[in-house]
């Protein structure tokens, strides 16, 4: 329980710090975004949360519109697996799309999950039905909330992560390790692999 409360407070503080000082950039963002990839400026995707109860995932949008029903297709000329995350060179994303992924800020928004209770700084990576499902909701039943980050966003870097049964053993790790040293650690692992892949 204390681990839960303390993971909770250090989420909503944290959250709302670096919201309220990441303020004129999601204003800078919002309006690069309008003026050269249009509306909406945010993306939206359903998602399964603590106890698989769904919610939804917010990010600025980097992709045209309607590039989500592409995916099928382009998967067919692929050798990537549907579970990862990001195809390489995938023609869908934007200009702008693409230095926003590159530097990670489209990722910003979900600061505002992080607040609704949605998500966790640390956590698996939020699952969507068909990877939830082959994890048979894992995650959902050791009461873990997905995060912005965690050791799948770190390993994903460096590492071919698309099976399975590997990231139920990265949600298992994160399970025995859980801490806030645990959580502050990730975090810093997470800037320094951002970092080195930048530089």
């Amino acid at each position: 329980m204390k681990t839960y409360f303390g993971k909770r407070l250090f989420d909503l503080v944290m959250a709302s710090g670096c919201l309220l000082v990441l303020l004129p950039l999601f204003i800078i963002i919002s309006c690069l975004v309008l003026i050269f990839a249009g509306r909406p400026i945010f993306y939206r995707q359903a998602r399964n949360g603590l106890f698989g109860k769904k919610f939804y995932i917010y990010k600025f949008r980097t992709m045209y519109n309607g590039a989500h029903e592409q995916i099928e297709q382009l998967l067919v000329n692929t050798t990537q697996h549907r579970y990862c995350h990001r195809l390489k060179e995938d023609p869908r994303v934007t200009k702008i799309g693409r230095i926003l992924r590159r530097w990670n800020l489209d990722e910003l928004p979900q600061l505002v999950n992080i607040i609704r209770g949605d998500m966790s700084f640390v956590g698996p990576r939020p699952g969507e039905d068909y990877f939830s499902a082959d994890l048979k909701y894992r995650y959902q039943v050791d009461h873990l909330r997905p995060g912005l980050t965690g050791y799948y966003q770190i390993f994903s870097h460096t590492t071919d992560i698309s099976d399975v049964s590997i990231r139920i053993k990265l949600i298992d790790k994160y399970w025995q390790e859980i801490s806030f040293l645990t959580d502050v650690k990730i975090i810093l692992l997470t800037f320094k692999v951002i970092w080195k892949q930048k530089f």
